[in-house]
């Protein structure tokens, strides 16, 4: 593993953990690092890039797993750091050589990770560099709304709506929002976490959409009418 392109880029690091320490925390996460992996932390026990890309101690790793009940959404998964901007960076548990992915913290789902390397060595090597749609200024880090477009064509599709989105709410209530649609379902939330939800239920019937969060509600206030939301 080629780490000399980040050393050009380190902000901060911490020392080479030992053989001993990472056997320990491996007791505590109840399995064995990928190789690749612990190599990485041998080179330095945790480190934040001036890109924002952030590696966490090994110490770290069985609380933030935790935090983000990894085991619960991602159980064949452990979560190995950060972008600084709302998306956790995973490999495979126990497989050598483990691929890297990245995902948004809102949803934490195998089926909405983004492959950035086939091995960890190759991305370290390439100066651990995110994928393009995850750069801080992409779509991937807005926060948008959910409008409902159009009336679902019964109530089970509604139901269906209510479970994959998380709505808050019972069903009669969406019932009624949805017969004066379009409305507002959610707002303030993070794209990536809902973009592929609404992808999946508008190939069932399209009648979702999502917009930069507060846009819908502006236009509104041009129009000198309310906007129809939770």
């Amino acid at each position: 593993m080629n780490t000399l392109k980040l050393k050009n880029c380190l902000v901060a690091h911490g020392e080479p953990i030992a053989d001993a320490e990472l056997y320990e925390v491996e007791n505590v996460l109840g399995f064995v690092l990928p190789d690749e992996l612990k190599e990485l932390l041998q080179f330095a026990d945790g480190f934040l890039l001036d890109t924002g890309v952030h590696i966490f101690s090994a110490k770290e790793l069985p609380e933030i797993n935790a935090r983000y009940s990894a085991d619960i959404y991602a159980p064949e998964y452990i979560v190995i750091g950060g972008d600084s901007g709302g998306s956790a960076i995973l490999v495979k548990k126990s497989i050598n050589p483990s691929s890297v992915y990245i995902v948004e913290h809102a949803s934490m789902q195998p089926r909405d990770m983004e492959l950035i390397s086939n091995t960890i060595s190759d991305w370290i090597n390439n100066g651990a560099k995110l994928n393009a749609s995850f750069d801080k200024d992409s779509i991937y880090h807005q926060r948008v709304d959910v409008i409902l477009e159009r009336t679902p064509p019964d109530t089970k599709f509604l139901l269906t709506i209510k479970n994959e989105l998380n709505l808050e709410l019972p069903i009669s209530s969406l019932m009624k929002i949805a017969r004066v649609a379009p409305a507002i379902l959610l707002k303030n939330v993070p794209y990536a976490g809902y973009v592929k939800k609404c992808e999946k239920l508008n190939s069932i019937f399209d009648c979702l959409r999502l917009s930069p969060s507060g846009n819908e509600i502006e236009k509104c206030n041009e129009m000198g009418t309310e906007p129809n939301c939770f």
